[in-house]
């Protein structure tokens, strides 16, 4: 079981690694990538710890489809919140949301300093913060 849950974590890195890079290059985070991370990381939570969260998840949803309609957070972001939200435990997704926001303004500034004019035309690749905060919440 063990190597399972390796082989099912390793997938969800590379499918985050591919959603930094799409979200970075097109600032898109595809449907496709979102219902493929989705299986993976239901998956994952089951090899992992024998369930998975659904709670929380539906509520970060029900929070980030709001922020989404005042047009603060792209839909693929609150997509990939949602998805990866399946995957841990309530302290987890505290440490995770968290982690996230701190990880946004690292790569606003990072942005910013980089290339400003793409940064104000096209807006911040959050769903490199996403991937960024879930990994430490995970492996802290």
């Amino acid at each position: 079981m063990e190597i399972i849950h390796l082989l099912l974590l390793s997938l969800l890195l590379l499918q985050l690694l591919w959603a930094c890079y799409t979200d970075i290059r097109y600032r898109i985070i595809g449907n496709d990538l979102i219902v493929s991370m989705l299986f993976t990381a239901m998956a994952f939570s089951f090899s992992y710890r024998g369930s998975i969260s659904l709670i929380f998840p539906l509520i970060i949803l029900t929070i980030g489809f709001i922020i989404f309609i005042f047009g603060l957070i792209g839909g693929g972001d609150v997509k990939m919140i949602t998805v990866l939200a399946c995957t841990l435990t309530p302290m987890q997704t505290y440490h995770f949301i968290t982690y996230t926001a701190i990880m946004g303004g690292v790569v606003m500034i990072i942005g910013l300093v980089i290339s400003r004019s793409d940064i104000k035309e096209r807006g911040v690749p959050y769903g490199v913060a996403i991937a960024s905060g879930f990994s430490l919440s995970l492996f802290s």
